[in-house]
């Protein structure tokens, strides 16, 4: 099942708890289908951890903790959360500006929200995104009072979730990593 298949179920329903749990859980299937699709041309969703952190076969934290001394600089490792794959993180990795972050805007409920995650490269391209969608209500993003922090782990998603908020503004959404 495809993304805009469950959206327009979605609309076909009268609200019911088991039958928006049931819509939530396709969706989110059909969420992690496409990602996996995305892993198979190479575009990882990349964790970094060092030695020191023990980690599942999805690279998720299992919580325990093994402090290790090593001589010279620490040998460390990167995972894609969605397929499992893993390597080695070298000292030329990429500038993190060339990671994407997924952004979710703040709605009413998870598959709204998540039927318009965007993928940003940078903070500067995220506020450019909000400011056009702000521009129409006449307001602007101040780059000073603008925050990215986190804010909690979505086991619905799989994220380690990001609030992206203005300070007096309210919350425009959330991110599944820094910017």
């Amino acid at each position: 099942m495809k993304i805009n298949d469950v959206k327009e179920l979605s609309f076909t329903f009268e609200y019911d708890p088991d039958t928006y749990a049931y819509l939530e859980k396709i969706y989110i299937e059909a969420r992690l289908k496409e990602l996996a699709e995305r892993c198979k041309k190479g575009k990882h969703v990349w964790r970094e951890y060092g030695f020191n952190t023990r980690v599942d076969k999805f690279f998720e934290p299992t919580g325990l903790q093994t402090f290790v001394g090593f001589i010279g600089p620490e040998p460390r490792k990167r995972g894609c959360v969605i397929c499992g794959t893993v390597e080695d993180v070298k000292e030329t990795t990429p500038p993190k500006e060339e990671k994407e972050v997924l952004f979710r805007p703040h709605r009413g409920d998870l598959i709204k929200a998540m039927a318009e995650v965007r993928a940003f490269k940078s903070r500067a391209e995220l506020m450019d995104f909000l400011n056009k969608d702000l521009s129409d209500y006449g307001r602007k993003i101040d780059e000073d009072k603008f925050r990215v922090e986190p804010y909690c782990y979505d086991d619905r998603i799989g994220w380690e979730t990001y609030i992206v908020y203005q300070e007096g503004s309210g919350v425009f959404g959330f991110t599944n990593g820094p910017l």
